[in-house]
């Protein structure tokens, strides 16, 4: 059963903190667009953006399986993560 549609903004604020958290290249104050052109994750894009129209529009957010994409969005850490940068060798 699909989520109450004011049961969309806190994940997707909720999200957008997760992001901060992992990655110091992401800010949680960030923009739905600013982070999704910086990451590429179908879940995560379909949170936020439920969420800014649950938050934003005067028409609201279409009906959704939003507790199927919230369960996906739980993935984060798996890919969120920043690679890991090698240091370079001492000369």
């Amino acid at each position: 059963m699909p989520a109450a549609p004011e049961a969309r903004a806190p994940p997707a604020d909720i999200g957008r903190a997760s992001l901060a958290a992992v990655r110091s290249d992401l800010g949680a104050e960030w923009t739905t667009s600013e982070l999704l052109s910086r990451i590429d994750h179908a879940a995560i894009a379909q949170i936020l953006r439920q969420g800014d129209l649950e938050k934003f529009s005067p028409w609201g957010a279409a009906p959704a399986d939003f507790d199927d994409v919230a369960a996906r969005a739980l993935e984060i850490p798996a890919w969120a993560e920043p690679p890991v940068v090698q240091a370079e060798e001492a000369a």
